[in-house]
């Protein structure tokens, strides 16, 4: 659907068809064969990274781009505290 809706970035599609086989099983995973797929580009382009404001820009960004869903992976140690920054920084601020 997004594909034929046209908004998809080029970069995005090219990534995921690269990446035919991939284990989601070790998905977040430091031990991940696939880590190499992970290039500084992609993490500028697709990652959510920084303090809670950071998180909000780029996911203004995304928005604007088409993005209508993200996940977050909570597998730091301090998922609760994560979890407490984006409701009390992030979320209200995407609420309509």
């Amino acid at each position: 659907m997004a594909r034929t809706a046209g908004w998809l970035p080029k970069s995005l599609t090219d990534y995921i068809e690269k990446r035919k086989g991939y284990d989601y099983s070790k998905h977040g995973q430091s031990d991940n064969p696939y880590l190499d797929f992970i290039t500084p580009e992609i993490v500028e382009s697709f990652c959510v990274l920084g303090q809670p404001e950071d998180h909000v820009s780029k996911l203004q960004k995304l928005q604007e781009a088409g993005m209508t869903h993200f996940n977050i992976y909570l597998d730091n140690g301090d998922e609760e505290n994560i979890i407490a920054q984006y409701g009390e920084h992030v979320i209200p601020r995407f609420r309509g």
